[in-house]
């Protein structure tokens, strides 16, 4: 894997390969269901995860309404990477190599 330092950046190509490694699943998580999302960095390759539950809201990941199959699940959001791999230069308080990108997903519910 490359090695890259620190810096918050963010680039229309790298975000279109991050968006094509990106899956959606759907997981039982401490007795509920989750929304996960994993995706690799493009900058730094590390492999990336964000989950949210799925009672309404999606925390963190969605503003909209519980999902069926009438009506899908839009994700417009901005995520980062939080690979947790060290970066040279990266803040304490931060994760990743500072890569972040805007998605957008849209899926139903099956």
């Amino acid at each position: 894997m490359p090695e890259s330092p620190y810096e918050e950046r963010t680039d229309g190509s790298l975000a279109e390969k991050m968006q094509r490694s990106l899956t959606v699943a759907v997981v039982e998580e401490a007795g509920r269901d989750s929304l996960v999302l994993t995706w690799d960095c493009p900058v730094c390759e590390h492999a990336c995860r964000r989950s949210g539950k799925l009672n309404g809201r999606f925390v963190g990941l969605v503003r909209s309404k519980k999902p069926s199959r009438k009506r899908p699940l839009t994700i417009a959001e901005v995520i980062r990477c939080d690979c947790g791999q060290p970066h040279a230069g990266r803040p304490e308080d931060e994760q990743g190599c500072g890569f972040w990108a805007h998605i957008t997903v849209v899926m139903s519910i099956q």
